[in-house]
């Protein structure tokens, strides 16, 4: 990652990073076969910690000018807001995506 990052900015172009909150197959190896299945694929236990630290050290790493988060994120949803405030405090004019939140399950369970 440092090299690619180092490269885009040595080009004086925006330098952003995916990550995928929702699915680790690191995590849960097993192979997601029908929606139902993909709606309760999001890690738990130690995956929510794993995922926000991870992500926050890319974060103080690269300073990315865009953060894309892609299926959801794991753990409580009201948690985004200090680790939305922990990336606006390192990148003041950052930018994220709006695939944050877990609105799969509500669709799903015929909520939406």
């Amino acid at each position: 990652m440092g090299e690619l990052a180092a490269v885009v900015l040595k080009r004086d172009m925006r330098f952003g990073l995916y990550y995928s909150g929702g699915l680790d197959w690191s995590f849960d190896p097993e192979l997601v076969k029908t929606f139902a299945e993909f709606v309760g694929s999001v890690p738990a236990g130690n995956y929510p910690k794993y995922a926000k630290d991870q992500v926050l050290e890319l974060v103080q790493k690269y300073q990315p000018d865009s953060l894309w988060n892609d299926i959801s994120w794991p753990g409580k949803q009201n948690s985004l807001f200090d680790f939305f405030s922990q990336y606006y405090n390192q990148v003041n004019d950052g930018v994220v995506n709006d695939r944050w939140l877990n609105e799969w399950a509500d669709v799903y369970k015929g909520s939406a």
